[in-house]
């Protein structure tokens, strides 16, 4: 599969559950109860799990239509992605431990209210970024920048099942 193709499915996905995500957070606010803080959090991890993608996806496009050689457009790409992904962990991080302990101040998360594959999510991402730097400084192809988008992607649809199914996170714990 060639590389358009293959973001191009990905680019696709991830526009759906963008628009998943927008039923959810419609449905939520009329059936007339205030959102709790942990589904707050569930829905912006759902929310930059599919735009990071989508704008990983939206560089990856410009960079090609521009002609550049293919090591140096998978190369910026996951330099964009390493920036953009350690800043929206740090925040997401930030977000789930509040929730989580209700302390504005707490920074460490234990992620049990959360989402019960926190600890194993963030592991995944740090793996990402490392593959991430690996292609920056030596890989420079695209298979690394790939496995970014669909990490996102697998992200998004774990924090979306999180909002269909609060009771059954809630009664988890």
């Amino acid at each position: 599969m060639e590389p358009f193709d293959a973001l191009s499915l990905c680019g696709e996905i991830a526009i759906a559950i963008t628009g998943f995500s927008g039923v959810v957070l419609v449905f939520g606010e009329r059936n007339g109860s205030e959102w709790s803080e942990v589904d707050r959090v569930r829905f912006r991890m759902l929310f930059t799990g599919t735009i990071t993608p989508l704008g990983l996806i939206a560089l990856a496009s410009v960079l090609t239509a521009a002609e550049l050689a293919e090591p140096l457009t998978w190369r910026v790409c996951s330099l964009v992605y390493a920036v953009s992904a350690s800043t929206t962990v740090f925040l997401n991080l930030r977000a789930a431990a509040r929730a989580d302990s209700g302390d504005a101040n707490l920074q460490v998360p234990r992620f049990q209210t959360v989402w019960r594959g926190g600890t194993i999510a963030l592991f995944g991402v740090l793996l990402v970024l490392l593959l991430q730097f690996a292609n920056l400084f030596a890989l420079h192809a695209f298979w690394p920048v790939l496995v970014a988008v669909w990490w996102g992607i697998a992200l998004s649809i774990f924090a979306f099942v999180g909002l269909l199914f609060p009771a059954r996170a809630a009664e988890a714990n």
